[in-house]
């Protein structure tokens, strides 16, 4: 499947869709409420939030409203339902990454493989993991980006990514996504073994760290 597929999701057809690439959208209807009035919802990829490391998303059908955790739902929906036993306890990421939600990346597992997987795995909750962050690498790079080779200001940084100005404050100065803060995981993952995880920050890294931010941030000190 190197195209993206899109089935419907178990007991929500004609609602929500997930596809073969980890995403999920609603599906266009109409809706007439009990009091007449009529709404028609357009088709919108859902992003949803980061709780624990992994992705999740909230439906709504029938005015009740539910969350799920999205590899799960591609799971169901491209793997067939769990294996009875042992081996269907768990949804496990090959990878390691939790945020990977290709389906070709998603397998059932037993608790035990699970959190074998786990342990060897970087899962802290930082950047735009955290379930709270407004933010991504690629933003907080825009940010970091945009202030140091132009004349914009903290206000208008707030506004275009529709976030505090005492956050744009705290990313432009490096007092959050802090630099040294990825460089300490990096050294603690390398003396751990880790290897893989190590790598995957050391990009992380180049990401919030800009050169012209770099360059910028010791030149205003």
């Amino acid at each position: 499947m190197s195209k993206e597929i899109w089935r419907d999701v178990q007991g929500y057809e004609d609602y929500y869709q997930v596809s073969s690439m980890g995403r999920v959208k609603s599906i266009p209807r109409t809706v007439v409420y009990s009091n007449g009035k009529v709404f028609n919802y357009k088709e919108k990829i859902h992003e949803g939030w980061i709780d624990n490391g992994y992705r999740s998303v909230s439906f709504c059908k029938n005015c009740c409203t539910k969350n799920f955790q999205v590899h799960i739902l591609i799971a169901r929906a491209f793997l067939g339902e769990r294996p009875k036993g042992k081996k269907g306890k768990h949804v496990r990421h090959k990878d390691s990454n939790p945020l990977n939600n290709h389906y070709k990346n998603l397998a059932y597992s037993s608790v035990k493989r699970n959190a074998k997987d786990r342990a060897g795995a970087d899962t802290e909750n930082y950047g735009e993991r955290c379930g709270n962050s407004k933010l991504t690498f690629e933003i907080v790079n825009e940010i970091r980006t945009l202030k140091a080779s132009s004349k914009i200001t903290n206000q208008a940084l707030s506004i275009k990514f529709k976030v505090f100005r005492n956050t744009i404050s705290d990313v432009i100065l490096g007092k959050s996504w802090t630099p040294e803060k990825y460089t300490t995981y990096v050294e603690e993952l390398e003396k751990q073994g880790n290897i893989k995880a190590a790598k995957r920050i050391k990009k992380e890294l180049k990401i919030i760290a800009p050169k012209v931010w770099v360059t910028w941030l010791e030149n205003r000190k």
